[in-house]
């Protein structure tokens, strides 16, 4: 399942970049930006026109290194291991780079199956390729330490 929203990231420079426009430093693993991004609890991957993953969070590593994920890398694209997620992610991820378009995507069925959010990367540009950013939803609703502060907050027992 896909929803397209139909409507262009108005502050996209993607469509009328060119080789002379600015260029953003690639983001090394040692960098401290990778650091932050891997902070972030949802999974976030920084995708090219190809599928080529550019950067991929802490967090997604983890998800797409599990055996059921919907997703992989395979070399260094991102792809769907279904036929019919592959194509809603190929039109999507084209809908992003080339028009801007946002698209809210399903990969895989039932419990092993997760949202995600497609779009465009504002202000990303490689030469005149336009890069987009996949967040991946969370596969549950708190972690382990979230869940330890809450309890240790409301003096709830383990059992509780």
């Amino acid at each position: 399942m896909s929803l397209v929203i139909d409507r262009k990231f108005e502050g996209s420079a993607c469509a009328r970049a060119s080789a002379s426009d600015f260029q953003p430093p690639v983001v090394e693993s040692g960098h401290w930006l990778a650091g932050l991004l891997d902070q972030i609890d949802y999974g976030l991957v920084v995708l090219d026109e190809a599928a080529a993953a550019l950067h991929v969070n802490r967090s997604a590593q983890e998800w797409l290194a599990s055996a059921a994920a919907p997703l992989r890398i395979n070399g260094s694209r991102l792809e769907a291991v279904a036929a019919h997620d592959s194509r809603q992610f190929r039109h999507a991820l084209t809908g992003a780079v080339s028009r801007g378009r946002r698209a809210l995507l399903t990969f895989g069925e039932g419990c092993e199956g997760v949202a995600t959010a497609l779009g465009p990367l504002p202000g990303a540009r490689v030469t005149v390729a336009c890069l987009a950013l996949l967040v991946i939803g969370r596969r549950h609703v708190c972690d382990a330490l979230t869940a330890q502060m809450f309890a240790s907050c409301y003096g709830l027992t383990c059992a509780e």
